[in-house]
This record gives C-alpha cells, sequence and structure tokens, in this order.
C-alpha cells in the first residue's frame, strides 16, 4: 500500500500539487480550510510518507504549529516535511522580490523563519523550497540556489514548484533548503 501524503494548504500551488500526486496515483489528503486549527483530515493514518506545507502567504507559523500538534496528538508517524517558504527568509535576494499579499514584509518573513524552526525542531527529514515570486506559466529552466547563496530577485510558476515538491517526496533535497527562480526580474 503506498503511504500517504497530506497537503495542507490552499490556492494555485496546492493545486498543482494535488495534480500532480495524483496522476501519479499517489495517495494525497489534502486540508485546505481552517489551516490554524489543530485537527487533521479523518483520512490521515497512522503514517505519512510526507506533509506538504503549501499554505500563506500569512501565518504559514501557525498552520505548521497546528499541524505540528495535530500529528503529535494523533500520534501519526511523519517520514519527511516539505515546507514551500519563500526566497528573502534569509536576506539573501539580491534585487527586489515582490510577495504578492503581504502587506509587512519583515513580519512575513519571521513567520517564514519561525515555521522553519518548528520543522527543524521535529528532527525529521525536511526540505525547505524558497521559490521567488510565484506566477502561473512557466518562464525558463529552473535555477536552484543552496542556502547561504545570494539569490536574483526572480519569478517561478506553481509547475517548477510542483515538480520540485515531488522529487523531495521521492526523496530529494533532503535536509536542504534551496531557493528557485526561473528568470531574473529586470533592473528597472
Amino acid at each position: 500500500m503506498t503511504k500517504a501524503i497530506l497537503v495542507v494548504g490552499a490556492g494555485p500551488l496546492t493545486t498543482q500539487v494535488e495534480q500532480q500526486f495524483n496522476q501519479a496515483q499517489l495517495n494525497v489528503i489534502t486540508k485546505q480550510t481552517q489551516l490554524t486549527d489543530p485537527t487533521l483530515p479523518a483520512a490521515v493514518p497512522d503514517q505519512l510518507a510526507a506533509v506538504v506545507i503549501t499554505a500563506g502567504p500569512q501565518d504559514v507559523d501557525l498552520v505548521v504549529d497546528a499541524i505540528v500538534t495535530a500529528l503529535q496528538q494523533q500520534r501519526v508517524s511523519v517520514e519527511r516535511w516539505i515546507l514551500v517558504s519563500a526566497a528573502g527568509i534569509d536576506d539573501e535576494v539580491e534585487g527586489q522580490l515582490e510577495y504578492p499579499g503581504v502587506s509587512d514584509v519583515a513580519e512575513y518573513l519571521r513567520e517564514q523563519r519561525y515555521a522553519i524552526k518548528i520543522i527543524d525542531e521535529t528532527e525529521l527529514s525536511y526540505t525547505i523550497i524558497r521559490p521567488g515570486t510565484l506566477v502561473a506559466q512557466q518562464q525558463g529552466v529552473a535555477q536552484f540556489f543552496n542556502e547561504g547563496q545570494p539569490v536574483p530577485a526572480g519569478v517561478v510558476s506553481y509547475e517548477t514548484i510542483a515538480n520540485v515538491i515531488a522529487a523531495a517526496v521521492a526523496g530529494k533535497y533532503q535536509n536542504q533548503s534551496i531557493a528557485v527562480i526561473e528568470t531574473e526580474r529586470e533592473s528597472v
């Protein structure tokens, strides 16, 4: 039996991830509402291959905390965490990166950092994906940047990030934080 994957979030990226996992005939359970409520969908089994957090842009730290709490309360075993965060959490972006839907960028980045800390404290395998500004259509070939490397401000498609998530579920990028863009923003 295929182990289940819990996807937590709503919006275009979550939809793209669900579609990709369903096409691969993976057992996908999605939590799209009441994200900060420490409850799980009834279908969550006692073992998960991965928890994928695509929530945001606001309160991702509260979402991660609620999911960790719910999983611990129900004694659900998790093999790996995958969090879609944001480029810029370590002040690594060169240029001006847009954060659509975010009015207080400093607070948003603090929330992202805290969500990562919560995941790190689970002491489980993880992948942190730090995309540039997310867009609907692919803009070019994906460029990857390891933690600590400068990242040009740029955009990346939902499809590319869904592909990176799928690779992470399969074991790639284990215990890594990677930034991903497809094209750099032109200087104005």
